[in-house]
């Protein structure tokens, strides 16, 4: 399991490192969430998070402080806040594929394609 996180890691670096744009990455867990933007921030990727638990107040500073292009990187373990559905992702980046409800969800309201953008999702065997 360590091999396959390591080549899902290496992988995500390589995506970042030619990223023309910002890019969301969902997660299945928090635990997940959390240690991806530990290994991220480590490698000194611009790269916020969007933990379970915080306040509105708090989940729209950071979903504007993306929107801002403050981070060119935000990783959730939830939905990113409907009220920024007008920000135009064009990257969703599945690091686990969470449950087939959530996966089309999430790309629904991002609206990815409809602006030009793709998602990837990162699959180990």
């Amino acid at each position: 399991a360590v091999k396959f996180e390591k080549v899902r890691l290496d992988t995500l670096c390589a995506i970042y490192y030619k990223l023309p744009h910002q890019a969301i990455i969902y997660c299945k867990t928090v635990e997940s969430a959390d240690l991806l933007y530990a290994q991220t921030s480590k490698l000194r990727f611009k790269v916020n998070r969007l933990p379970v638990g915080l306040t509105h107040n708090e989940r729209m500073d950071a979903a504007q402080q993306f929107c801002k292009s403050t981070y060119r990187i935000l990783i959730a373990s939830e939905m990113f806040p409907r009220e920024s559905d007008e920000h135009q992702v064009k990257l969703v980046i599945n690091y686990e594929l969470p449950n087939r409800d959530i996966y089309l969800l999430a790309l629904g309201r991002r609206n990815v394609s409809k602006h030009g953008g793709m998602a990837i999702s990162l699959v180990t065997s």
